[in-house]
């Protein structure tokens, strides 16, 4: 959900405008997306040391997506939520 824009009081930029309603979309998503292990690049993975900040070995996942679409599609729009 997207709540209503405000309008930009600026004349300097009319391509800025407000909205009064809500919007809603489904994006979709064609492509190739992959699970994948972040590593820290600090001593023997951990983050901070010891001192300052706790020696931490954090397990992080991320996602890679190659050669992906991302298709927003035309919102549905909304007085109130």
């Amino acid at each position: 959900m997207q709540p209503p824009l405000p309008k930009n009081p600026s004349p300097e930029h009319p391509e800025e405008v407000g909205t009064s309603k809500w919007a809603a979309t489904a994006p979709t998503l064609k492509g190739y997306v992959k699970a994948a292990k972040l590593v820290a690049g600090f001593d023997e993975g951990a983050v901070g040391d010891g001192i300052d900040f706790p020696k931490v070995k954090p397990q992080s996942i991320g996602v890679a997506m190659s050669d992906v679409d991302i298709d927003f599609g035309v919102p549905e729009w909304f007085d109130e939520v």
